[in-house]
């Protein structure tokens, strides 16, 4: 890989952890349903019964929690922190670890964040960024090099509508090529036939997955916590895709 695509992918990396942060996206502390005592947040829990978490205010300060099916509440620790600056690339990762986080600004709790709020709309645009960077780069790869034979041994299925479609545009004189007429997980498909990508079957379906719930704004990122670390996946994916096509 050269050095430049290798500045390139840091600097795309570097905007985007810089311009979209927890903060944005975290239930900020005026929003927080709180509770002055252990025994005012059992009776939240049975208020709320979408909420996991009841944090607990005392003399002015976020210092203890009580979680649904815990009868005692549990202090605040360390491990429950992360910064309002985390990127929300890397807060996927962090939810593969726990559910929940409490959000520091500077050096108070400032705010509350669950892995359900990564279904904000604002969390599809620095995937969407990172995916589009992917296609281009696998565009740039392997444009030229698609046949009309591949198309039957790769996309058996959609070769038919690929080439009907190439042909309309021919007598048209519009100039493009076969990949105009894919979709993301047939490139990538190609991008493997022509050995310019190794990837895992799985992995082609996640991260396919992924690309088709950022581009469609009726679908949530997420619906489970596995879909959570299909999102941790995906970016460790795409990096993995950006630093393999530099080569």
């Amino acid at each position: 890989m050269s050095n430049n695509s290798h500045e390139d992918i840091t600097k795309t990396l570097e905007r985007l952890s810089s311009t979209f942060a927890t903060r944005d996206i975290m239930v900020g502390e005026s929003q927080l349903v709180w509770a002055d005592s252990q025994s005012r947040a059992s009776q939240l829990l049975l208020e709320y019964p979408s909420f996991d978490v009841i944090p607990v205010k005392q003399a002015g300060e976020f210092l203890h929690y009580l979680q649904r099916g815990s009868a005692i509440q549990s202090p605040i620790l360390v491990e429950n922190l992360i910064s309002d600056s985390t990127p929300i690339l890397e807060l996927p990762g962090l939810f593969l670890l726990q559910d929940f986080y409490f959000v520091l600004s500077g050096k108070r709790i400032a705010g509350y964040i669950h892995f359900s709020d990564l279904n904000s709309q604002l969390v599809k645009i620095p995937y969407f960024v990172l995916l589009e960077a992917v296609e281009s780069r696998i565009v740039e790869k392997i444009d030229s090099r698609i046949k009309e034979t591949d198309l039957d041994i790769v996309l058996p299925e959609r070769s038919k509508a690929i080439k009907k479609r190439m042909g309309y545009l021919t007598e048209e004189k519009a100039d493009r090529g076969y990949i105009n007429f894919m979709y993301f997980g047939e490139m990538l498909k190609f991008a493997c036939y022509y050995q310019v990508l190794n990837l895992h079957d799985k992995d082609l379906k996640w991260v396919t997955d992924i690309r088709n719930r950022v581009d469609h704004a009726d679908r949530p990122l997420i619906e489970t916590k596995r879909d959570a670390i299909k999102l941790a996946k995906t970016r460790e994916l795409c990096v993995n895709i950006l630093d393999q096509l530099a080569n």
